[in-house]
């Protein structure tokens, strides 16, 4: 799929809106906290989560940190990030940029470290931490992953795509809408059955997605518990609809890291 995870990429990490600590979306917002209820037996030896941004100049800069225990985590993006992290949006031929010179800054997902003291030190690095769903049903299988944006001026980026690629159909749309400030975007990979055959698809949208659940993926762990992890050992038919559209979450996945 030549288009597959194209538009994320071009956009250098677009995100979009919503925030609040009780899930409620209010689109016009600058900020937003992340919470999670998981605590130490859903992710053992974590202490800290961080969330951070890599720039142009190879260096990892933190956006925010919170203590991880007992209740989870209550982190709060509200900062500006670090100008080496940010980029222009640009413009594209299938989609409509309302500001192409509209800079953004992505943080795909969070970190987790052992140490208590607030150094995040490579050998403190226990897993990652990230929010998906999954649909599973006769005529559709999709994963569905969150990612957080700041955009340093509102933008929106609209349009679809679509066509033929090594045999498959395959669809994007995307309708984003981002405010100043951080944004949250829910990206879903997927494949459905249609009279004509089966379509891939692929949607980044800043419309809230219901059923969207936080995981913790251990650094030295097989990612079992995961949603990608699951489908992979359940769909061991490597041609079979589910395992390929697994395949690609997983590939999704492992580009953002």
């Amino acid at each position: 799929m030549k288009k597959l995870f194209y538009l994320p990429l071009m956009l250098g990490a677009i995100a979009v809106a919503f925030t609040s600590c009780n899930g409620d979306d209010d689109p016009t917002s600058a900020t937003l906290l992340l919470s999670s209820t998981l605590t130490q037996n859903d992710a053992p030896g974590v202490n800290r989560v961080l969330a951070a941004t890599w720039g142009n100049d190879d260096q990892q800069h933190t956006v925010a940190y919170s203590a991880f225990g007992t209740t989870g985590f209550m982190l709060l993006l509200d900062a500006t990030p670090h100008p080496s992290t940010l980029d222009t949006v640009g413009t594209d031929d299938f989609f409509t940029i309302s500001n192409p010179n509209a800079r953004t800054a992505i943080i795909w997902e969070l970190e987790g470290f052992t140490s208590s003291t607030g150094a995040f030190l490579d050998a403190d690095f226990a897993g990652w931490f990230y929010r998906a769903t999954m649909v599973d049903t006769d005529d559709e299988y999709s994963y569905t992953f969150e990612f957080w944006v700041y955009a340093d001026r509102a933008v929106s980026i609209t349009g679809t795509d679509g066509g033929i690629d090594d045999g498959d159909r395959w669809e994007e749309v995307v309708s984003l809408n981002l405010v100043q400030g951080w944004n949250r975007v829910f990206e879903t990979i997927g494949a459905r059955t249609e009279e004509e055959g089966i379509v891939f698809f692929y949607t980044t949208t800043t419309s809230p997605v219901s059923g969207m659940t936080w995981v913790f993926d251990p650094a030295n762990g097989d990612d079992d518990d995961t949603p990608t992890g699951t489908a992979m050992q359940a769909n061991a038919q490597a041609d079979s609809m589910e395992a390929r559209v697994a395949e690609r979450a997983a590939q999704r996945r492992s580009e953002r890291r």
